[in-house]
């Protein structure tokens, strides 16, 4: 009778219900595959065949930020490598993830936006690294970067003196993560006819300038006394620039060897 149909029907819809379903395997097995795959680079990285050549600050020192909001200090040497050698894929990444990106700036550049984002707020950056974002055009959102979220206290540049192998004209900053707040900035403008070994607080305190931070414009930041820089100023208010005669179009590298391809 109807009943017992009905009945017989409900029974096996319940049954039905103790099956999984085909979803819930595929997902199981996929959960598995991975759980065998972290077993396997667990087995590789005891056995020395694995690196984890990554730093998971987030899970290492999650204290940091879910109590303070960030690091008090960071101290760094980033790493420098030319754009040339930057993947178009990272590239791409650094665009969408940086507000100072630009398709010339050196590796580096990306560090000092980074540093400032893993920094409390008053915490404090020092960072040793290629001096060409003081001047160069990649280095314009940098610098605009630094001016809106730090306060910048001192800048030394070592220019041409040779503190590295791989960096020629090197330059230390620091800053503390605040707005800007100091109107002059100590810079140290380093003479390479001094072995750096000579480098002391007191050869700091009696060579450093204090340069007014209002001074420091997203074209470039320029170094130097007042008298001097009024002077570049009036050359430049007073001059035709190239620009004039390119109608637009931006004013780039000519022939270049080095880190290309094809070496001319």
């Amino acid at each position: 009778n109807v009943v017992i149909e009905q009945q017989k029907q409900l029974e096996r819809e319940i049954k039905q219900l103790n099956k999984p379903q085909k979803k819930q395997l595929q997902n199981r097995e996929t959960l598995a595959a991975r759980l065998r795959s972290l077993d396997e680079f667990e087995d590789a990285v005891n056995r020395g065949d694995r690196s984890l050549n990554f730093f998971q600050y987030h899970l290492h020192f999650r204290d940091v930020f879910e109590e303070k909001g960030g690091f008090d200090l960071v101290i760094g040497n980033p790493p420098y490598v030319r754009h040339q050698k930057i993947a178009k894929s990272d590239k791409a990444i650094f665009k969408d993830d940086f507000d100072c990106y630009d398709g010339y700036a050196d590796l580096y550049v990306y560090f000092y936006e980074k540093v400032v984002d893993l920094l409390k707020e008053k915490g404090i950056l020092t960072l040793i690294s290629s001096n060409k974002y003081l001047r160069a055009d990649y280095g314009c959102k940098l610098r605009r970067f630094l001016k809106s979220n730090t306060s910048l206290s001192l800048i030394i540049d070592f220019k041409d003196a040779p503190l590295f192998d791989a960096i020629a004209y090197a330059s230390i900053l620091t800053a503390k993560k605040e707005r800007q707040k100091n109107k002059k900035i100590n810079y140290l403008n380093w003479d390479k006819k001094n072995p750096v070994e000579c480098f002391d607080y007191g050869y700091y305190f009696s060579n450093k300038l204090q340069v007014q931070a209002s001074t420091l414009s997203d074209h470039s930041w320029y170094f130097g006394e007042i008298s001097e820089l009024k002077i570049l100023q009036e050359i430049q208010s007073n001059s035709i620039s190239l620009d004039y005669f390119l109608h637009g179009s931006q004013i780039r590298y000519g022939v270049l060897t080095g880190c290309d391809p094809a070496f001319i």
